[in-house]
């Protein structure tokens, strides 16, 4: 398959649904490409860039606006057809395996030749290591589901194509600010003796590092095996447990992608935890296939709403959502009962339910139960809860499985005018309000990284 053959392929249904998320101009795609310029700039210092593969010229422009002189070329005509017009002069439609007009200090190229035949990212390579000495590179190791890699290879498989030009793996420079496996070759005409001594002072740290966390994993299990003498410390042996199973895990991780660090895998882990108030809470189990029930006790008379946060995206419920409160011990004596359209609810935010004031209620034990009895298996509809209790005598369950913490929830009392919120009351509850727990981790990796 020629380049012209394989060009049209990136049209704007391409850039619209093969890239992940739509690869537009916008504030993602412009601070990822800004983080990756920044890179470049303070740890290469380059004068003279070229993106090799540059799609909308996005790293050209975020070059060119800290001062490089940076050009751009890609094969789709649909994409340098939306360069922004400041930039436009400096990119222009071509394959990258044609000569370009002069060399470069440095060659960016990243997530492209994956995306050309075997003979034709051959080709390519070769034509990119005669035009500078200095490469940073990547090309995903694991995505065969995208229609258009037709040549998703290991890292070794392209360091051997870089190796036959000369160019090896500058193993002291960390490249993974831009993907995990990407890389930095460079032109090298040290004797094979000094390349061989890199490599192997590169393999032995990480050799080191996996021999220390076997000992570490070996440790724990001989903890783990005292502790289990000691049948009443039940939680330690939990913990030592988890502890073992997260390292033997991290063995694994070690085995299969040496350059794909911990962090990197936690943080896609919590997308279902975030902080309120200063409190972690946790996305419970969803009540569309068993019902949610929080007992709480009334801390003063005339109970009259009961504010509970919910999430129903990215597909909302399609039935009705029934809601009853009612007497702990008294399942008849009904506070509140109500059936809520799923138009009436939020897609993420707070559902309060107000009633008549229930009278003689402080000290009361009541029993919220939440149910989507008509819903459909594929409906995402979750409440919220604590991971830790707070309220005393709180009893949280899925159906008939107790839970651990309890239900985000908030009670208000008195008689309309006169109302008052309870002590349990979130001191800040709204979307904006929850801190994302993944955002933070993405934030503390790339600080570590530019340590």
């Amino acid at each position: 398959m020629s380049s012209c053959n394989y060009a049209r392929l990136y049209d704007a249904y391409y850039y619209a649904h093969d890239c992940g998320r739509p690869y537009q101009r916008d504030l993602h795609w412009l601070g990822f490409f800004g983080r990756i310029a920044d890179q470049i700039v303070s740890r290469i210092g380059p004068c003279t860039v070229l993106d090799a593969g540059c799609a909308m010229g996005f790293l050209v422009e975020e070059l060119r606006r800290r001062g490089v002189e940076c050009y751009g070329v890609d094969i789709s005509e649909y994409a340098i057809a939306r360069v922004h017009p400041d930039v436009r002069p400096f990119c222009w439609v071509g394959s990258i395996t044609e000569p370009f007009p002069q060399r470069y200090d440095l060659i960016v190229c990243i997530e492209i030749v994956e995306h050309m035949p075997a003979a034709e990212a051959e080709k390519a390579i070769a034509n990119l290591c005669q035009h500078t000495d200095d490469i940073l590179f990547s090309s995903t190791p694991f995505d065969y589901k995208e229609l258009t890699h037709f040549n998703v290879q290991p890292p070794e498989y392209w360091a051997e194509l870089f190796a036959r030009q000369g160019f090896f793996r500058d193993v002291d420079f960390d490249a993974s600010f831009i993907v995990p496996w990407a890389v930095r070759f460079r032109r090298k005409t040290e004797p094979l003796p000094r390349l061989v001594r890199e490599y192997e002072r590169r393999f032995w740290l990480l050799w080191k590092e996996n021999v220390d966390l076997r000992e570490l994993g070996r440790e724990v299990r001989s903890q783990l095996v005292e502790a289990r003498g000691n049948q009443a410390n039940v939680a330690e042996i939990a913990d030592l447990l988890a502890e073992y199973e997260w390292l033997r895990q991290q063995l694994l991780r070690e085995r299969r992608a040496p350059y794909i660090r911990t962090l990197f895998r936690f943080w896609q882990l919590l997308h279902s935890v975030r902080i309120l108030g200063w409190r972690l809470i946790k996305r419970l189990p969803s009540p569309v296939k068993q019902p949610i029930s929080q007992t709480f006790v009334a801390e003063f008379d005339n109970l009259q709403s009961v504010s509970i946060l919910i999430e129903n995206q990215p597909h909302p419920l399609s039935s009705p959502l029934q809601i009853t409160l009612t007497a702990a011990d008294d399942p008849e004596c009904i506070l509140m009962e109500r059936t809520i359209s799923p138009h009436q609810l939020p897609a993420m935010g707070v559902l309060k339910l107000e009633f008549d004031p229930g009278g003689k209620t402080e000290n009361r034990c009541c029993r919220l139960v939440i149910n989507a009895p008509g819903a459909s298996s594929g409906d995402t509809f979750y409440l919220w809860g604590y991971v830790r209790p707070g309220r005393h005598g709180g009893k949280l369950q899925w159906g008939d499985r107790p839970l651990r913490g309890e239900l985000v929830m908030s009670a208000t009392y008195g008689i309309p005018p006169c109302t008052f919120p309870d002590r349990w009351q979130p001191p800040l509850w709204s979307t904006t309000s929850l801190l994302d727990l993944e955002a933070l981790i993405k934030v503390a990796i790339n600080l570590l990284v530019n340590r």
